[in-house]
Parts: C-alpha cells; sequence; structure tokens
C-alpha cells in the first residue's frame, strides 16, 4: 500500500500523519464567510411565501426583508396578495432573509445566490413556510413608539442608502437619527452592524452596547453583540452574551452558532458540538457555516467519518464555495486515513 503512505505523506508534508495530519486538516478547513461566485453577474429572487398547510390569507400582505452576510446591502418589500415577491440586482453570496405575516407567522433563514441556484436567465426561486412560533405580532417596544418622526425619516434613509451600498450616506443618516433620538435603539444597531462588517469590532461593541442600553428588550443588538465579543477574543464575556441570547431566542440558528464557536475558542468540545448541531438543524445552509466548525472538532477528536460526512454535507449545500478544492483535498487525506491508518502513520518520503 505504498501509494497510499505517498499521497497522504505529499499532503501533510509530515513524518507522521498524526498529529501533524490533523493540524493539517485543521489548517485547511476554513471557518469564515463566504462570496458564493462572487462576480459581476446580478441574480434575480423570486419567492413564494406560505401557511404551514400550504394556505395564504389574502387579507394580509407579509413582509420581506433581505440583507446581505458581507457587505451593507439592505432591502425590504411587501409581498403581493398572492404572497410573491422578488429581489432584483443581487450579488451572489449569503444573505439572510426575515418574513413576517403579523399574527401568522415568521420566518428567518440563509439564501445562497450564486450561478448553481440559478436558471439561465439568473432567476432563483425559493419558497418560504412561515413558523407559528418567533415574532408573529406587530406590537413594537415603548422605546420605538417615541421615535420622533424626524429621526425616522434619518433611519428610512439610512436603509435605502444601505440598499445602494453607500456606506457613507447610512453612517451619516443613522447619525442623525440617533442624534435626533438618543433612544433609537435600532439606529444604533445598525450602526454596530456596519462597523462590524467593516471589521471594527471594538466599535461595534460600543453600538451594539448603546442600543442595549436604549432597548434592553431588543433582541438584535444582543446577539450581535456576542458576535462583536467573540470576534475580538473576549471569551468569558462572548460566553454570557451568547447564553443570554440562546436563552431569549432558543430557536435563533446564529445564537446557537455563536455559542458553538464560543465553546470551541474555550476548548469546550461536547457543548460547541450541540450548540452547532442544533443551528445547522434549524437552518442548514446558515451563515456561519457549521458544517466546517463541527469539521474542525471531528478532526481534533480523530472521528474522520464524521469530518467527510460535514464537509461533503457543506459542499452540497454550497457548490459555489470558492474553496471546493480545497475541502476535496481535506475528504480525500481523510478518506486515505481512514483506509490506511498504519501507513499513514510511517515517515513519510
Amino acid at each position: 500500500m505504498m501509494g497510499c503512505r505517498f499521497q497522504i505523506s505529499k499532503l501533510v508534508f509530515a513524518r507522521s500523519f498524526l498529529p501533524r495530519a490533523v493540524l493539517f486538516l485543521l489548517a485547511l478547513i476554513p471557518v469564515t464567510n463566504f462570496l458564493a461566485g462572487a462576480g459581476t453577474q446580478t441574480f434575480e429572487l423570486k419567492g413564494r411565501i406560505e401557511l404551514p398547510d400550504g394556505r395564504i390569507e389574502t387579507r394580509v400582505r407579509p413582509r420581506v426583508f433581505l440583507q446581505a452576510i458581507r457587505t451593507i446591502f439592505y432591502d425590504q418589500t411587501e409581498a403581493s396578495r398572492d404572497w410573491t415577491f422578488r429581489f432584483k440586482g443581487l450579488e451572489a453570496g449569503k444573505y439572510t432573509i426575515f418574513a413576517i405575516a403579523p399574527d401568522l407567522g415568521s420566518l428567518k433563514k440563509t439564501v445562497v445566490i450564486g450561478e448553481s441556484q440559478a436558471d439561465a436567465l439568473g432567476r432563483i426561486a425559493i419558497t418560504l413556510t412561515l413558523l407559528s412560533s418567533g415574532v408573529t405580532s406587530t406590537e413594537v417596544s415603548a422605546v420605538t413608539l417615541a421615535i420622533p418622526k424626524d429621526a425616522t425619516r434619518e433611519y428610512r434613509k439610512a436603509l435605502d442608502s444601505l440598499g445602494k451600498q453607500d456606506r457613507e450616506a447610512a453612517i451619516r443618516h443613522l447619525e442623525e437619527a440617533v442624534k435626533l433620538a438618543p433612544q433609537f435603539a435600532d439606529a444604533w444597531n445598525r450602526l454596530g452592524t456596519i462597523s462590524y462588517k467593516a471589521q471594527e469590532y471594538s466599535k461595534a461593541e460600543r453600538y451594539f452596547r448603546e442600543a442595549m442600553e436604549q432597548d434592553p428588550t431588543s433582541y438584535a443588538p444582543l446577539v450581535n453583540l456576542g458576535a462583536a465579543l467573540l470576534s475580538q477574543d473576549k471569551l468569558h464575556d462572548a460566553l454570557t452574551v451568547n447564553l443570554e441570547a440562546v436563552d431569549r431566542q432558543p430557536d435563533d440558528p446564529l445564537a446557537h452558532a455563536q455559542l458553538g464557536g464560543t465553546y470551541v475558542a474555550l476548548g469546550k468540545l461536547d457543548q460547541a458540538e450541540h450548540h452547532l448541531r442544533t443551528a445547522k438543524m434549524r437552518d442548514e445552509k446558515h451563515f456561519s457555516n457549521p458544517q466546517l466548525m463541527l469539521a474542525r472538532i471531528y478532526v481534533l477528536r480523530e472521528n474522520y467519518s464524521a469530518v467527510i460526512a460535514e464537509l461533503e454535507e457543506f459542499l452540497r449545500l454550497h457548490p459555489d464555495y470558492p474553496e471546493s478544492g480545497k475541502l476535496q483535498e481535506v475528504i480525500e487525506a481523510t478518506r486515505q486515513r481512514i483506509q490506511c491508518p498504519a501507513e499513514s502513520r510511517k515517515t513519510g518520503p
């Protein structure tokens, strides 16, 4: 079985497969988000909303919100009477889509925009089945109701600027909004997300904390704060915040993914696995890439069959992933580790 041993040695540049091969696999498995098939082509997202039994309620017009993961892009629309909607001119990448029909249901999930999902005209069709749990009411907090109209007007201008990916204009309008209404938690949170996407994590943390100070009942800045803390390796603070986020919204895959990532960083792999698997169950395409984080856990545990399963699932769900060749290399090396356990530990050439 010399061929088996040679191929592994060539891949890992190691005198023995363990532990150097484990380090190699960990180095190859990325955990960051990505722009799937990023390029000049734009796409159209066409969607249909329905209730769990397939019905629609023509008396209600659901609203749909779309936000890019890696960029500041944001857009929203009202579904038509037949509960269909569309977004045009979308760049390839991952997006969070949120649909709500007041008092009927809501749904938040990740959608991937790219060539593999589109038809020849660049159109991508999805169906959103609302869940009865989660946000289903039009009720808003007393803080939100107290926002003056001129501040709300600035906030809407900021959202329009985000749709045009005009960062400077969006920040200008948001800063004016919080100047007019310092209690405007949503505006503080938006400033935080803009800073976070620019990798200005310390500034993002300050904005999210301000949003929470102004409206302690608001969930978005809480879970966003957990991400900002984790990105700064403030692990104990991140653990506290992400535990609270999971407690407040146990169905949110983002909260579970961030808590799982925090546990990975703390070396608590059993807890990490539980929350990452929960995130995947809630949203298998979630932008946090739970399969990649799970694969890293299974590498550390030397559970190579599980590594392969997670990576293959990830590639099936994300066929436009730009580093798919690297992940295929990991899968092949891992398969050879399983097939040739004794040879793979020998000294390579």
